[in-house]
C-alpha cells in the first residue's frame, strides 16, 4: 500500500484531516479514502500538487509513516489508534472547578510524536482552511501544529536548539535512544540514575511518548486491567458537563483541538472523563486538561489516561487537582522559601511590591508549565521531570526567576506581573541553556521535606 505525504502544499484543511483520519480505518476503507483524497487533491486549487505530493511505501512497521496536521511530515510510527470517533458524551453535571485557567501555550498533533525533519527545522508549515464565507485563508503553524502569526520571531518559536544537526546525526542519536527504550526494563536503578544526564539533552521528539511511558512504567498499570479505559468510557461521570465546557479552552489555537467534537477534542474528553471516574477523590480540574492535551501530541487517549494516572500517584500530586487544591498553598510556601534562600534580593523586592507566588505561579503548579512556557521548553521540562521527580517543578520556577531577576528588580508591581505572566515573550534562552540552568539548582529531597514539614507545623503563608 502507498501513502501520499504532503510537503509544503497549501491543501484544504478538510482534505488533510481526511488523510490524517484515514489511519483509524480498516485497510480497505483506508485505501478507498486515499484514492478519494488523491482525486480531491487533483481538483484542489493548491497549485501544482504533483510537485508537493510524494509517494512513500511503508517498508517497516516500526518506521511506518504518519501525518501531523501541523507539519504534514514523516513520523516514525502512528500511535493514535484507539481514540473513539464521534461526538463527546452528553452533559450531566459539574463541580465548577473548571474554567479557572485560560487556554494558551503551544501544541502538536496526535500522530505518535511531532516528528521533525532536520532539513525543515527552520521552516513553517502551512495548511489552508475554508472560512464561513467560503474564502480560502492560509493558516500557518509552528512545527508542533500551533497556529502562529506570520512574524519571523513567532515562526521560529518551535525551532529546535540544534538546528544544524544533520539527518545522519539525528538518526544516530535516535538509534541510541531506541537502544535505551528496548533495554530500559533490564537496567538496574544505578544504571538508570547514570542515564539521567542524557535526558537533560532532550528525548528525540519521535521517541518522546514511548520514553515517557517507560519512565512511568505505565505497562504495569495497564496489565492490572487491560480493559480499564474502555470500561470507564461506558460509565457516567459527574464532571462530564464541566469537562465539555472546558474542552474548547484547551490549546484553542492548536489545529488538533480546534474542531468542536472533532478528533482532538474527543480524545481529550475521553481521557479526562476516564480519569475523573478512575479517581473520584480527585475528579477533574481544568489544569489536568492541558497536561492530557500535551500527552495527546505523543500518544493515544488511552495511553494519556494511564500516564496521567501514574504521574499523579508516583509524585503524590492529587492535592494539586482535587477540590480546594489542598497542596497548592504548600507549593507556594516551598516556592517562596526556596526563593528566599537562592535569591534573597529578589525575594525582598517581590515582597516590597506585594507580589506573592499565588499571584503569578498558580498555573505553573496546577498545569505543570504546559501553558506558561514556550512549548519547546515544555517538553524538555517534562523530559527531566519524569526522570528526576516533582522537585524539578521548583527548579524550573527558580530558573525562570533567576533568568528574569535583573529586570524584575527594576520593575514595579505591574511590570513584574506582566513579565511573569508572559514568559514566552521574555525567555530568550534556547531550551538547552534553560534546562542547564534548571538543573544547576541543587535541591535535596531532605531540604524540600524540611520546608514541607515547617508548613505543616504552622509556617503557613499569610
Amino acid at each position: 500500500m502507498e501513502r501520499y505525504l504532503v510537503g509544503e502544499a497549501n491543501l484544504e484543511t478538510e482534505a488533510s484531516e481526511d488523510f490524517f483520519l484515514a489511519r483509524f480505518r480498516s485497510k480497505e476503507e483506508e485505501e478507498e479514502s486515499e484514492r478519494l483524497l488523491v482525486e480531491r487533491m487533483r481538483s484542489a486549487s493548491c497549485g501544482e500538487w504533483e510537485e508537493t505530493v510524494t509517494t512513500a511505501r511503508l517498508q517497516d512497521a516500526s518506521l511506518s509513516v504518519s501525518v501531523s496536521i501541523g507539519e504534514l511530515l514523516n513520523a516514525p510510527r502512528p500511535t493514535v489508534g484507539g481514540v473513539r470517533g464521534g461526538r463527546m458524551g452528553q452533559s450531566t453535571g459539574g463541580d465548577g472547578r473548571g474554567g479557572e485557567q485560560s487556554g494558551g501555550g503551544g501544541g502538536g498533533s496526535q500522530s505518535g510524536g511531532k516528528g521533525e525533519s532536520s532539513q525543515e527545522s527552520h521552516q513553517q508549515h502551512s495548511t489552508s482552511a475554508q472560512s464561513s464565507q467560503g474564502q480560502q485563508e492560509e493558516v500557518k503553524t509552528d512545527k508542533y501544529g500551533f497556529v502562529v502569526a506570520g512574524t519571523a520571531a513567532t515562526a521560529d518559536a518551535g525551532t529546535p536548539s540544534t538546528p544544524k544537526a544533520t539527518l545522519k546525526q539525528q538518526a544516530q542519536m535516535e538509534n541510541k535512544w531506541l537502544q535505551i527504550l528496548s533495554e530500559w526494563k533490564d537496567y538496574s536503578d544505578d544504571k538508570k540514575r547514570k542515564l539521567a544526564k542524557r535526558f537533560r539533552k532532550g528525548i528525540p521528539d519521535r521517541l518522546r511518548g514511548e520514553m515517557w511511558k517507560k519512565l512511568l512504567n505505565t505497562d504495569a498499570l495497564v496489565a492490572q486491567n487491560p480493559k480499564r479505559f474502555s470500561e470507564l468510557l461506558t460509565q457516567s461521570s459527574p464532571d462530564e458537563a464541566q469537562i465539555q465546557r472546558d474542552i474548547h479552552r484547551t490549546f484553542p489555537e492548536h489545529v488538533f483541538f480546534q474542531e468542536r467534537g472533532g478528533l482532538g477534542q474527543t480524545a481529550l474528553y475521553d481521557a479526562l472523563k476516564a480519569y475523573s471516574i478512575h479517581n473520584p477523590q480527585v475528579g477533574y480540574c481544568q489544569g489536568m486538561g492541558f497536561i492530557i492535551a500535551t500527552f495527546l501530541l505523543y500518544m493515544t487517549a488511552e495511553e494519556a489516561f494511564y500516564l496521567l494516572a501514574c504521574i499523579i500517584d508516583k509524585f503524590d500530586m492529587s492535592g494539586l487537582f482535587m477540590p480546594g487544591f489542598p497542596s497548592l498553598m504548600k507549593c507556594f510556601y516551598i516556592h517562596e522559601q526556596l526563593l528566599l534562600g537562592c535569591m534573597p534580593r529578589l525575594y525582598a523586592h517581590l515582597e516590597a511590591q506585594m507580589v506573592s507566588a499565588s499571584m503569578y505561579a498558580t498555573k505553573w503548579y496546577t498545569c505543570l508549565y504546559t501553558i506558561s512556557l514556550p512549548f519547546n521548553f515544555v517538553v524538555r521540562v517534562w523530559d527531566v521531570l519524569l526522570v528526576n521527580g516533582f522537585d524539578v517543578i521548583y527548579r524550573v520556577a527558580l530558573a525562570i526567576l533567576k533568568f528574569l531577576q535583573k529586570d524584575l528588580l527594576k520593575l514595579d508591581f505591574e511590570g513584574i506581573m506582566e513579565r511573569l505572566r508572559n514568559l514566552d515573550k521574555y525567555l530568550t534562552d534556547m531550551p538547552d541553556e534553560f534546562i542547564s540552568q534548571v538543573m544547576e539548582f541543587k535541591l535535596s529531597s531532605k531540604r524540600i521535606q524540611k520546608i514541607s514539614k515547617d508548613f505543616d507545623d504552622g509556617g503557613r503563608m499569610q
